[in-house]
């Protein structure tokens, strides 16, 4: 690989894990993510954009079918493949995604993208397949004829299982990150006669990057792990009274809450 940098185009619709991504992946020499966009029409707009201007712009793209979870989102990520490899068909796809079904992956290596990895993998092992994928290779974390099923017995909560070592590697590799970039927003918002425009647009960042950590020790971490390790809420960031609040309300309705429901809930308050 030449030392130019590798650029990337992220897709995803998840606003956290579009957070996330984007802060783990500014830690690492030699990627630059040139834009992190939500929808499949804005790739294609900046792509267009790019290719004007320099073909060789974009080295990769990294997406998520959709939400990953409705059956027409994936189908519709499917058709997406297809055109970015018609419109574009010596630029690489990496999938990272939380689909795990066999038959929609063969699907997506049969039209052309080059590789995948399922979210929860590990930074440095996600790097290596983004590196792999860029340079023309192919990355297939898991074997496709051996995905992982909904009834497998690789879901039963026990952290010595690959399935919570590469989500506990996760959270963990996150919150590093996370944590670094917090001490260099909060570092800029002590420096003495900070324009207000500045300090309020750190502030922000910095209670984005809180949101973040929390929602990475909450979300990564299963019911059972969580019950054991009983996480102190002193061992948790500080959060603004009204973020804080929400969580607490939505703590004493339920401590199981899905990703989605959660997001919600923080995002209105």
């Amino acid at each position: 690989m030449s030392d130019r940098p590798l650029k990337l185009l992220l897709i995803d619709q998840d606003p956290i894990f579009r957070l996330g991504l984007r802060v783990a992946l500014e830690a690492i020499p030699n990627l630059e993510a040139i834009a992190v966009v939500e929808t499949n029409t804005i790739a294609l707009q900046i792509l267009a954009e790019a290719a004007e201007k320099d073909p060789n712009q974009v080295n990769l793209v990294v997406l998520e079918f959709g939400n990953g979870r409705s059956t027409t989102s994936q189908q519709l990520g499917l058709q997406f493949c297809r055109q970015l490899r018609a419109l574009y068909p010596n630029l690489p796809i990496l999938l990272l995604s939380s689909i795990q079904e066999q038959g929609l992956l063969l699907a997506a290596k049969s039209i052309g993208v080059n590789g995948y990895c399922p979210k929860g993998t590990p930074l440095t092992e996600l790097v290596a397949a983004i590196q792999e994928v860029a340079d023309g290779g192919s990355y297939w974390l898991q074997d496709t004829e051996a995905i992982i099923t909904p009834n497998s017995s690789l879901l039963t909560p026990n952290s010595s299982l690959p399935f919570f070592k590469l989500r506990n590697n996760l959270r963990l590799s996150g919150i590093d990150n996370i944590d670094a970039t917090l001490a260099a927003v909060t570092a800029q918002l002590q420096v003495p006669g900070l324009p207000i425009l500045d300090r309020a647009i750190l502030a922000g960042q910095r209670r984005e990057l809180l949101a973040a950590r929390w929602l990475l020790n909450r979300l990564l971490v299963s019911s059972q792990e969580r019950q054991e390790e009983q996480i102190p809420v002193a061992d948790e960031p500080p959060l603004t009274p009204s973020l804080s609040s929400a969580i607490q309300q939505r703590q004493t309705v339920s401590p199981l809450l899905s990703p989605g429901t959660l997001q919600s809930a923080l995002f209105t308050s």
